[in-house]
């Protein structure tokens, strides 16, 4: 019971990361130039908030697949390292055919290098897809040199963030397109792999500390929320006061700090969640299908145009919030439809009825 509850949990924290992406793109999309003023405070408190959503996700997404990954303690589960890689290599060509120019094969001929380009861009699909990868390797890397667990995620958690500092110098060689947009934003790429990967990984230690009960125990929670607390304070500082310090590595700490943090409460309330919130944490297990729907409705696709085809940029703020309203409302009711519908329980329900003539019983399906 205590291990369904952590993953409700999870489930929960990953159903909050996608309401506020959902939140996020809907306002990209909609919301007029006119509110789009960096000296607004609210402007800049929603900047702020949604810098936190990608982190979330790929944290939570580190996270949960340590945590399933390694549950049965140094017993590995073998069938979710191989459904990890399948899931990995999965989400990479998902990330490519969401942007890729024509389904058409007469039209292939006619596309131009802007499009093949965003074709190439990376984006958080591409990430969460490489970071799973990355696990697992590091997984079969930890076998091999028998260190602590928390160590080597830790270690390759520093590699991909301070990585970020040799994006310019790789980036500058005469890569493919496809392989150099992995290194640099200035090709069109929202999400490179260093240090993004770091996200996952970074998740990843937070997944084994849930797997040993750090934040099972109140006394352990409220230490690593007073930890985290104490690294933002430091964090904001240092950067502060020493106005030298890399600004995206103040960012990494920042944002990384912010999500712990949110993990303690959540912990904190898990004793709760199963009876109160079960429903919603649906929506954390329907993850992928939410994020890729969602995206046809707003950016559209090879196949069809979204809202920022046809009125980007085109709402006053408080038609924005019905919009806001509008997909959280749709996502959540497809999201509980979709489990419904798809229950194994309701499918096995129906098949049991026929037990007689298919001649099987339920166990053995």
């Amino acid at each position: 019971m205590q291990q369904k509850k952590r993953e409700i949990a999870f489930d929960l924290i990953r159903a909050m990361a996608i309401i506020l992406m959902i939140e996020g793109h809907t306002v990209d999309v909609f919301l007029s130039d006119v509110y789009r003023n960096e000296s607004n405070f609210f402007f800049q408190l929603w900047t702020t908030i949604r810098g936190f959503t990608a982190p979330f996700f790929m944290i939570t997404a580190g996270a949960v697949y340590t945590f399933l990954l390694y549950k049965k303690g140094d017993e590995i589960d073998q069938n979710r390292l191989q459904k990890g890689f399948k899931r990995g290599f999965k989400l990479l060509i998902v990330g490519y055919l969401l942007r890729f120019p024509s389904f058409n094969p007469y039209q292939l001929f006619k596309i131009e290098q802007f499009q093949w380009n965003t074709f190439s861009t990376v984006d958080a699909l591409h990430i969460i897809g490489l970071g799973l990868i990355t696990i697992n390797l590091i997984y079969y890397i930890e076998r091999k040199i028998r260190i602590s667990l928390i160590a080597i995620y830790s270690i390759f958690t520093l590699l991909f963030w301070l990585g970020m500092l040799v994006n310019p110098f790789i980036a500058s060689f005469d890569f493919p397109f496809m392989l150099r947009a992995y290194f640099t934003r200035e090709l069109g790429t929202i999400f490179t792999l260093f240090p993004w990967v770091g996200f996952l990984t970074f998740g990843s230690i937070i997944g084994l500390l849930v797997r040993d009960g750090h934040f099972v125990r109140s006394k352990s929670i409220f230490k690593i929320m007073g930890i985290t607390l104490t690294i933002l304070a430091i964090n904001t500082a240092i950067f502060h006061l020493y106005y030298k310090m890399n600004y995206d590595f103040y960012l990494i700490i920042q944002r990384a700090s912010f999500v712990v943090f949110i993990f303690t409460i959540f912990f904190l309330l898990e004793k709760n969640l199963k009876r109160d919130f079960s429903k919603l944490a649906i929506l954390g297990r329907k993850s992928l299908l939410i994020y890729v729907v969602h995206l046809f409705i707003l950016y559209g696709s090879p196949i069809s145009l979204g809202f920022y085809q046809v009125v980007p940029h085109s709402l006053s703020l408080g038609w924005v919030v019905v919009a806001v309203l509008i997909m959280e409302i749709s996502m959540i009711s497809l999201a509980l439809n979709i489990d419904k519908k798809l229950s194994s329980e309701e499918f096995y329900g129906k098949i049991y009825k026929y037990k007689p003539e298919f001649k099987f019983g339920r166990k053995r399906i």
